[in-house]
């Protein structure tokens, strides 16, 4: 996680999910999927972006009286714009 979150420190992003789909459940846990279009800009310079599609693949767990994500995974489906907006070793 902290590698995900010191590449996006500098960026202004949106996301959102769609087709969020549960796709197993037994009471206690729970898989799903979601389709995410989340678009990334440098602070400050709108003229660069990423927008990336993916697929997220969301293992599930139930606490007191809520969901929290045990494990993720995340598959790009395709992208539009510069990569080294997010990963500079990209460039």
């Amino acid at each position: 996680a902290e590698a995900v979150f010191s590449a996006i420190s500098d960026l202004q992003t949106t996301h959102t999910a769609t087709n969020v789909r549960v796709t197993d459940f037994t009471g206690t846990h729970a898989r799903a999927t979601a389709l995410v279009e989340a678009q990334h800009l440098p602070a400050g310079d709108a003229s660069r972006h990423l927008l990336l599609k993916n697929i997220y693949h969301l293992d599930l767990a139930r606490a007191a009286d809520s969901w929290v994500i045990e494990a993720m995974k995340i598959d790009l489906v395709w992208l539009d714009g510069d990569p080294a907006v997010m990963f500079p070793k990209a460039a």
